[in-house]
């Protein structure tokens, strides 16, 4: 198995703040029009290359033991590798072009795909929510927040939405009872904390690990993942991030996928179960993020593969409320029954 991992600016390097992009949606809402694939298949004397794309963060722990060779896909006649990547819209235009088989992306990404006809289908559920509410001082209850101003990356970004669905579902109205600080780049939002700038923000792993190493008065206000499983119809958290295949690579190579579904729920296993191998691991596709960083920040990453039949119904709320408030987010309607790969 190959490791590829693309380059990220030192900027963003030393606060650790590809993970909101990675993670949060967003991009260019121009149509994709995908590439027409054909469907190699393995013979005895050549082997069909297989291209797994995650992003740079929380996803990546998820393939770490694969990466590290601890953990194969093994069929005979295929070649996996995988690519790190920074950014969503390099993994959207990795499966437009049929040069990635298998990614993981924003969930609304995946549905944003489908929706424009990029032949995609979600096998799972892979990231279970990351974002939190930080304090420079205790917060007990949603009441609290009156009155207060509160950090936030981009308006509009999946964060945003769930946050301001989350404080109407607990009484408040956002720019009424409360005000958002939005910042242009995710490198702000961290500095604007420690530095006191702004007293309350929401934050993912593992930029709040770093954070809370950093601000000794910093509390974990809410779990917003807590929250949402608190007020949802399906009781469970966040459907943040998500396993996609390719249709056609998914219709041309069951016997790979299968096993290659197999293998990726025991590496997500393993890196819930073994955080600190996990971060070892992790930090050898991320060398921007150390791993004790990674491994004190593996409680809160909520990693967990479930797959699409079961995830369905907390994934077509999500999309529900993310399409409510913004239906750019999701790009129309919920997908149908053939958006959900059945193994």
């Amino acid at each position: 198995m190959y490791l590829r991992s693309n380059r990220i600016g030192v900027g963003v390097l030393l606060c650790l703040f590809i993970v909101p992009v990675a993670l949060f949606g967003g991009g260019s809402q121009e149509p994709l029009e995908p590439a027409a694939e054909a469907v190699p298949q393995p013979t005895g004397e050549t082997t069909v290359p297989v291209q797994i794309v995650v992003p740079t963060g929380v996803p990546a722990i998820s393939v770490s033991h694969m990466a590290s060779g601890a953990l194969t896909v093994d069929v005979l006649g295929y070649e996996t590798s995988i690519e790190v990547v920074a950014s969503p819209d390099v993994m959207g235009a990795r499966l437009v072009s049929g040069e990635a088989d298998i990614a993981i992306v924003p969930t609304n990404l995946g549905a944003r795909l489908y929706n424009q006809e990029v032949p995609v289908q979600l096998a799972g559920v892979v990231v279970w929510g990351i974002l939190y509410v930080v304090s420079a001082e205790p917060i007990e209850s949603w009441d609290q927040l009156r009155g207060r101003e509160i950090g936030m990356l981009g308006r509009g970004l999946t964060p945003d939405i769930v946050f301001r669905y989350l404080a109407q579902e607990n009484g408040l109205e956002p720019d009424r009872d409360f005000s958002l600080r939005y910042v242009n780049a995710s490198t702000e939002l961290a500095p604007n904390f420690i530095t006191g700038a702004t007293k309350v923000s929401i934050m993912p792993e593992p930029m709040l690990t770093m954070v809370m190493s950093r601000a000794q008065s910093a509390t974990i206000a809410f779990d917003l993942q807590e929250e949402w499983a608190r007020v949802s119809e399906s009781g469970r958290p966040i459907p943040q991030a998500s396993l996609v295949i390719s249709t056609s690579f998914a219709e041309g190579h069951n016997a790979y996928v299968a096993e290659f579904l197999d293998v990726f729920a025991e590496s997500v296993s393993l890196a819930v179960g073994d955080p600190a191998a996990a971060a070892e691991y992790s930090a050898a596709m991320m060398p921007q993020l150390s791993a004790p960083l990674i491994e004190k920040a593996m409680p809160r990453t909520n990693l967990e593969f479930v797959d699409s039949l079961t995830a369905r119904p907390a994934v077509e709320e999500y999309l529900r409320v993310l399409g409510a408030d913004s239906p750019n987010v999701a790009a129309g309607s919920l997908p149908g029954d053939d958006f959900y790969y059945v193994k």
